[in-house]
C-alpha cells in the first residue's frame, strides 16, 4: 500500500521540479539514508518504463531528512498520459511512497 496518490501534470518542452515534504501527524518522517525510484510507464500494468527517475541518476535528492525533490526534464515524455511509482529503499526494502498519473502536455 502507498502512502500517497497525486497526479503530476507536465509540460513537454519545460523541465518540471517538484520539492515534497513528508509530514505525519506526529511530525517529519526521517528519510535519513533512504534512496528513491520511480519508474514512469505508459500503462500501470506495464513492466517496462519509458523514463526511470532514481537517487543515482540525480533525478530524485533527498535535501532534509524529510524533503526531497524530483526533476522530470523537458523532451523526457512525448505529449500524452503515463502513470507512476515512486519508492523509497532503505538497506535491502523497497517500501512503495507514492503512485498517481502524470499528464504530458505539448
Amino acid at each position: 500500500m502507498v502512502a500517497f496518490n497525486f497526479d503530476i501534470a507536465v509540460k513537454h518542452d519545460t523541465d518540471f521540479s517538484h520539492r515534497f515534504e513528508w509530514r505525519t501527524r506526529s511530525g517529519p518522517v526521517d528519510l535519513s539514508g533512504a534512496t528513491f525510484d520511480m519508474r514512469i510507464k505508459h500503462t500501470a500494468a506495464d513492466d517496462e518504463s519509458v523514463f526511470h527517475l532514481t537517487s543515482s541518476n540525480g533525478r530524485i535528492t533527498l535535501e532534509e531528512p524529510n524533503k526531497f525533490s524530483l526533476i522530470i526534464p523537458k523532451y523526457a515524455l512525448q505529449p500524452g498520459q503515463y502513470y507512476f511509482g515512486l519508492k523509497y529503499i532503505i538497506g535491502p526494502v523497497h517500501h512503495p511512497l507514492a503512485m498517481g498519473r502524470i499528464n504530458a502536455r505539448a
